[in-house]
């Protein structure tokens, strides 16, 4: 991805009350952008993503494709694209992994926060400071 497209992440974090940790991979064209990509997050529910890939089947890509709690990152997509998830949450580390599956862009999207000033739990909360169509790749249909 290109320099343009950091610029625009790094401006959208800027004033977010938190450690946060941005991953976005274009499957397609296999570029990458990276926001403290080296930094230790809490895992919280994410951990499980890795195991579910060394087990990956039909049968688990078909549980992550049905994320209960769908209202952040996860509704930016179109409800006819492919969406397999997973987010996590304690009060003080909010984090969210997508893998986009759609007929124009395939991306991977990962999300995480941690040192949250703001711990509450209400709508309103920092959570949802962003936009989250703001981090998406292009058209998804």
């Amino acid at each position: 991805m290109t320099r343009k497209y950091r610029k625009k992440i790094d401006a959208l974090v800027k004033d977010f009350n938190a450690d946060i940790g941005i991953y976005i991979k274009n499957i397609k064209n296999d570029k990458t952008v990276m926001v403290n990509a080296d930094t230790v997050f809490p895992t919280a529910s994410i951990v499980k993503v890795p195991i579910l890939i060394v087990v990956m089947d039909k049968e688990m890509l078909r549980l992550l494709s049905r994320n209960y709690w769908d209202e952040q990152a996860i509704s930016q997509i179109p409800p006819d694209v492919f969406v397999a998830s997973k987010n996590g949450a304690v009060n003080q580390s909010r984090s969210e992994v997508l893998f986009v599956n759609g007929e124009k862009a395939q991306y991977i999207f990962r999300i995480c926060t941690k040192n949250n000033k703001d711990e509450s739990w209400e709508p309103g909360n920092e959570d949802g400071f962003f936009d989250y169509s703001d981090f998406m790749i292009g058209s998804h249909a």
